[in-house]
């Protein structure tokens, strides 16, 4: 734990040298990834009647991902209880490399802001179901981060188990997984295991799409 507080200073100070994208009118009060408790729905105007379950928009990530992660210690899924991997992170900026340093990474102004909606098509995530081993792979294009309140957000990934039983539009995130100086790591809720990276690198088959670019 010392270590991470240690990398998180670190990370305070190099993100005074990112950049700061200003706010966007349309992107306000954007919803994320289904969550619909009642101050969602006077926020974001999401529905708690929109079909929604654990195998919706089943995908490994975006074609264009530019990191790969391999995860183990999941709930093993079997078939009489499937358990799926929901996970989102914001916006896409590749203009650093998030393997390496978040410096250089942009800076939303909120948490709203800085996610698209899981049905945009710059939504950065996906849902993939978890072997029999507890094992998973995900891909997400670089994020970007954002402000809360006096501090900057460490890159991440959000991570939600879903299985049979779940009230999915009142579930949190299970886990977090961090782009540290060097290295990423995953902070988990006790009831989601010990969830942990085997392997994070570059996705190897990424699919560049003709107009790669971030928003201006």
């Amino acid at each position: 734990m010392a270590e991470h507080s240690s990398i998180t200073l670190v990370l305070l100070v190099a993100f005074a040298q990112a950049g700061f994208v200003s706010s966007r009118p349309e992107n306000l009060y954007r919803h994320i990834w289904s969550r619909c408790d009642p101050l969602d729905r006077e926020i974001t105007g999401c529905t708690r009647y929109e079909p929604m379950t654990c195998a919706h928009r089943e995908s490994p990530g975006p074609a264009d991902a530019d990191v790969e992660i391999h995860l183990a210690g999941l709930p093993e899924s079997n078939q009489s209880n499937p358990v799926y991997l929901h996970f989102w992170a914001p916006r896409k900026y590749s203009q650093y490399k998030p393997l390496e340093s978040p410096v250089g990474c942009m800076v939303y102004r909120d948490m709203l802001e800085a996610h698209p909606k899981y049905w945009d098509s710059d939504f950065n995530g996906g849902n993939v179901k978890v072997s029999g081993s507890g094992k998973a792979v995900i891909r997400v294009r670089a994020p970007s981060t954002y402000f809360v309140w006096r501090y900057i957000a460490i890159p991440q990934i959000r991570l939600r188990l879903c299985h049979p039983g779940v009230r999915l539009h009142y579930k949190p995130p299970d886990a977090t997984i961090y782009f540290g100086v060097n290295g990423t790591w995953v902070t988990s809720d006790s009831k989601a295991h010990s969830i942990q990276v085997s392997t994070a690198a570059p996705y190897a088959d990424r699919q560049v799409k003709q107009l790669d670019e971030e928003p201006q």
